[in-house]
Formats: C-alpha cells, sequence, structure tokens
C-alpha cells in the first residue's frame, strides 16, 4: 500500500513536471516567435534608416555642389562687375577728353 501510494505520487509527480515542460515549450516558443518578429522588425527599421541616411547624404553632396556652383557664379559676377565699372569708368574718361578736345 505504502509503495503503492509512492508510486501514484511519483506518477503526479512527473504528470506535474511534463505538464510544467510543456508549458515552458510554448513558453519559450511564443518568445521565440515574438523575438522573430522583433528583429524582423528592427531589419526594416535598419533598412529604411539606411536608406534615409544615404539619400540625406546624396541630399547633403548636391548641396555642398550647388553651393560651390553658386560660389564659383558669385566670383565670377563680382569680376564681371569689376570689369563693367572700369568700362564705364573709362568711358567717361574718354568723353570728358571728347568734350574737352571740342
Amino acid at each position: 500500500t505504502q509503495l503503492r501510494s509512492r508510486q501514484e505520487t511519483d506518477a503526479n509527480e512527473a504528470a506535474q513536471l511534463v505538464v510544467g515542460l510543456e508549458e515552458a515549450r510554448r513558453e519559450l516558443s511564443n518568445t521565440e516567435n515574438s523575438n522573430s518578429q522583433v528583429t524582423e522588425s528592427l531589419r526594416k527599421q535598419v533598412a529604411s534608416l539606411t536608406s534615409a541616411n544615404t539619400e540625406l547624404k546624396d541630399r547633403l553632396s548636391s548641396r555642398r555642389n550647388l553651393d560651390d556652383d553658386l560660389r564659383q557664379e558669385t566670383v565670377e559676377l563680382r569680376a564681371s562687375l569689376r570689369d563693367a565699372e572700369a568700362r564705364a569708368m573709362d568711358n567717361e574718361a574718354v568723353k570728358a577728353m571728347n568734350q574737352t578736345l571740342q
């Protein structure tokens, strides 16, 4: 009787362990699924951020090129303005000399 009681107790404990093991397996599986979903979401976010970063770098590069072009154009326009002012002064001087000669 005592042996049988002990066997029943052992069987009950074994059954509880099996139930606990199954619950642990389900939780592990759920955690793995959740981790996979989070990992995939993070991969997508990284890809999106990488793409956005590349686009911003390209825009910055274009902006810098445009700034360089504008600086060069400003230098050229200032040189043209100086030339025009010099010609205007020369023209005024020629007009003054012509008036003096007349």
